[in-house]
């Protein structure tokens, strides 16, 4: 057995970290919403998938999420 680690990305840099609580807390309605008539699983995954672009935008390098 090879005694090989897993390497661990890079933390979330303070920039990358401000980007994901703005965007989070543009979309928190959604996110925190239970499912409904107006809050859907799609309009969850696109609030997420709106969050996502927004760390990732902060990040020349890996991507994040």
């Amino acid at each position: 057995m090879s005694a090989e680690k897993k390497s661990r990305s890079a933390r979330f840099s303070q920039a990358m970290s401000e980007a994901l609580v703005q965007a989070y807390a543009k979309h928190q309605y959604i996110l925190q919403a239970k499912f409904s008539n107006t809050v859907s699983l799609e309009k969850k995954k696109e609030a997420w998938a709106s969050v996502v672009d927004a760390v990732n935008a902060m990040n020349a390098g890996e991507k994040k999420l």
